[in-house]
């Protein structure tokens, strides 16, 4: 009872941490302390510790070049605090599995790392000198910023993500089996995140300035629909990625292995 109570006063240190640094907003932080404790409780202290540094570096990351990446108009709103709904939709599942299955440590490390895979690949590709390519039709050239479009400097962001997110379990004695299923299962996430968000994710154009974005206000202007449906933005893909990332680390993992 001493450490859950321990462990619950650090988790909501953290996230007031957070809130003063404007990594997370006020409801974000709430529901980012829910979730944390029940991790804690349902995953043990590594997986907490894996929730706790997607956080921590994804909220670095989103932050690193604000300014060059606002001046583009492809900088996330709210200035760069993240929302509850960027919480749930990206560790709804990190919870959900360790409930769903008893081997559920394996998914939710999956649907874990294409969060975070996703949150460095948008965050670092944004600052390539080159444009993205559509994930969708690898010929054409797309603006920064725009869902579905990768670059290979995202994806290596991306890997960099997922390692940086395992470095709890390094220390957890994890085996070499979960580590490779879990970054198969994260390099999968975040690819079906970028497809969705080439297809069936909502993109509109600010006719004000002219730039592509996921947001239905810009420039205190209602935007013009490009592609897409409105009612797919981009928590409900990563909600649909994060889930199919952990179901492919859960598969990887309890596969049969034939040489």
């Amino acid at each position: 009872m001493i450490i859950e109570f321990g462990v619950f006063f650090t988790v909501l240190s953290i996230a007031i941490i957070t809130y003063w640094s404007r990594i997370l907003d006020i409801w974000g932080v709430i529901l980012a302390t829910i979730l944390g404790f029940y991790v804690y409780l349902a995953g043990g202290f590594h997986l907490f510790l894996s929730l706790l540094l997607f956080h921590i570096f994804g909220g670095i990351i989103t932050r690193y070049k604000y300014l060059k990446k606002r001046s583009r108009g492809i900088a996330e709103d709210k200035d760069w605090s993240r929302g509850w709904k960027n919480v749930l939709s990206n560790g709804f599942w990190v919870a959900a599995y360790l409930l769903l299955h008893p081997e559920g440590f394996v998914a939710s490390l999956g649907g874990l790392a294409t969060a975070i895979a996703d949150t460095f690949a948008t965050e670092v590709g944004l600052l390539s000198r080159k444009k993205p390519r559509l994930i969708t039709n690898p010929l054409r050239e797309v603006e920064h910023g725009a869902s579905g479009g990768v670059t290979a400097i995202g994806y290596l962001g991306g890997i960099l993500g997922i390692f940086l997110m395992l470095l709890p379990e390094t220390f957890s004695n994890i085996s070499v089996e979960i580590v490779m299923t879990t970054i198969g299962g994260g390099i999968v996430g975040c690819t079906v995140d970028s497809i969705l968000g080439a297809t069936i994710q909502g993109l509109y154009r600010c006719e004000v300035c002219n730039s592509l974005t996921e947001r239905k206000i810009h420039c205190g202007a209602r935007t013009k629909k490009e592609r897409g449906f409105r009612v797919i933005d981009n928590n409900i893909v990563n909600f649909i990625s994060t889930g199919i990332g952990g179901m492919v680390s859960l598969f990887l993992f309890m596969a049969p292995l034939s040489i």
